[in-house]
């Protein structure tokens, strides 16, 4: 299974090898240094049009995992960027250029096929990709969807997180993507029950939608009686705010 977020994350975070300091230091992650050569797809280039064409032939052909070709083809336009930047002679730097705007659109065109496979449900998520995906889309559904951004926090379960007793048996019958916690207001999202980015970022809207809903008119309607979670107006409102969840793929 591909996991997107951290190769998002590697990008996010390279710090470059400053002179003195030796290879793979914890301090730095150099753009231009292969500090772990294992399962480098060799002969990728971006001095020019023709370089770049021939790496991404060789990217392509190569029997590498989809994230790792995103990764080789992310670097070369990084690479040849910051090489645009670095270059006074105009020959030069219009092939870097060339270079630069064949790589860019085939990571686009990569990104595509990413976006996919998010469709498609072939994202496999950890608590770790939970949180990163929750920094990047929680921001963008309270700006759209409007009131305040409340704390998200994500757990195992809802009976790990209340201490029950029978956790196991508990959770056959009732596991939960999250919840909406009136009174801390904090959204909790069970780990063990999301297995994917639709789910995340469905339990984000739907919760959310909570946040706006008028509390005491929540309960009453299911005080009520008149109501279960299916035919509750408010679960109903936020259920329909679930279905823009493909808007929000696009800032991952």
């Amino acid at each position: 299974m591909i996991k997107l977020v951290d190769i998002l994350l590697e990008a996010d975070s390279r710090t470059p090898r400053k002179k003195g300091q030796r290879k793979k230091s914890g301090k730095h992650s150099d753009l231009f240094t292969d500090e772990d050569p294992k399962g480098t797809i060799h002969g990728l280039g971006f001095k020019n049009a023709t370089a770049a064409r021939k790496g991404i032939t060789l990217v392509n052909k190569a029997k590498r995992k989809h994230a790792h070709k995103v990764q080789a083809t992310l670097v070369m336009k990084q690479r040849a960027k910051v090489a645009i930047s670095r270059t006074k002679d105009p020959e030069k730097k219009k092939d870097l250029q060339a270079a630069f705007k064949i790589w860019s659109a085939h990571l686009e065109k990569l990104k595509k096929k990413t976006k996919k496979m998010n469709e498609s449900l072939l994202v496999e998520v950890s608590k770790r990709d939970m949180q990163y995906i929750v920094n990047k889309v929680y921001p963008h559904i309270v700006k759209d969807l409007g009131g305040r951004a409340v704390k998200v926090e994500i757990h195992n379960n809802i009976y790990r997180r209340l201490g029950a007793v029978g956790e196991e048996d508990l959770m056959k019958d009732n596991n939960p993507y999250g919840e909406y916690d009136w009174d801390r207001k904090v959204i909790y999202l069970y780990a063990s029950a999301i297995s994917n980015v639709e789910q995340i970022i469905r339990s984000l809207l739907h919760e959310h939608t909570h946040t706006l809903q008028n509390r005491k008119k929540f309960q009453a309607g299911y005080d009520s009686g008149k109501y279960d979670y299916k035919t509750h107006p408010f679960e109903k409102a936020a259920t329909k705010a679930e279905m823009k969840w493909k808007n929000y793929l696009k800032y991952l």
